[in-house]
């Protein structure tokens, strides 16, 4: 009996027709930042959070439809009865976005759905508000759906190439603007060391160069006088003996 009634509950459990109920879709844009676009429209993720419609805008770019595009987000925003959520991100301040969806060039609408994208450029017309809604609505499958682009494509390591020196944080650089000049000058002391001791070397090798030099030219003078002939004294004549005499008397006279 007990068994009966535990696979009646579960049959009816079974056939009972599940009910889904979906959040409404917020009726302001959504402003997305690098920290929250795939946290909140988990673009790569497997889009579960609903379907989005992002506006890519730069204002650096154009003002004029940077603002125009504004607008009319605000106005597709505003329509209660629609089940997409309408977002915006700002390309010249979220700089992981701009390089993880580098392809796209602002004013353009990506729509993510059916876990991919569909990029329009934002028309500028005073049927746009129509257009969109005809983009959104199905005329999105005329285009191609592409792949998004993995969160990782604008990840840290992107983020410190941007803005560091080799892909090194502030503490890293810090150490480095330290180690630099500190390796630098321990550079030019062993160069001058180096230098020191290679003058020092040449002097000494000069010096006792010098003196080989001044030795050889010493034992070349010497050989050079032995191997001259020694003059022999001659007999003295009786006439230098007389002078040498006549001399000697005539100091002795004085």
């Amino acid at each position: 009996m007990i068994t009966h009634v535990i696979l009646s509950v579960l049959l009816l459990a079974t056939c009972t027709p599940r009910i889904v109920v979906h959040a409404s879709a917020p009726t302001e844009v959504v402003i997305l930042t690098d920290d929250t676009f795939e946290h909140d429209t988990q673009a790569a993720t497997g889009q579960t959070t609903g379907i989005w419609c992002v506006l890519f805008t730069s204002p650096s770019q154009d003002r004029t439809s940077h603002q125009a595009a504004v607008a009319l987000w605000e106005s597709l925003a505003a329509n209660e009865e629609k089940d997409i959520i309408y977002a915006m991100v700002d390309l010249d301040v979220n700089k992981k976005i701009s390089r993880r969806f580098k392809g796209i060039q602002a004013p353009t609408a990506v729509l993510l759905k059916d876990r991919g994208m569909y990029t329009y450029s934002v028309p500028e017309s005073d049927d746009s508000y129509d257009h969109m809604i005809g983009f959104v609505s199905g005329s999105y499958i005329l285009l191609p759906r592409q792949s998004v682009p993995l969160e990782s494509a604008g990840g840290v390591q992107d983020d410190r190439e941007e803005g560091s020196f080799l892909g090194l944080d502030e503490g890293s650089l810090a150490r480095l603007k330290w180690a630099v000049p500190m390796l630098l000058l321990a550079l030019g002391w062993k160069a001058l060391v180096y230098w020191n001791q290679s003058s020092l070397s040449a002097a000494h090798h000069q010096q006792i160069n010098s003196k080989q030099e001044k030795n050889v030219t010493e034992k070349t003078v010497g050989v050079q006088k032995s191997s001259l002939p020694k003059q022999k004294a001659g007999p003295v004549t009786a006439e230098a003996s007389r002078s040498k005499k006549d001399t000697l008397d005539g100091k002795k006279g004085k």
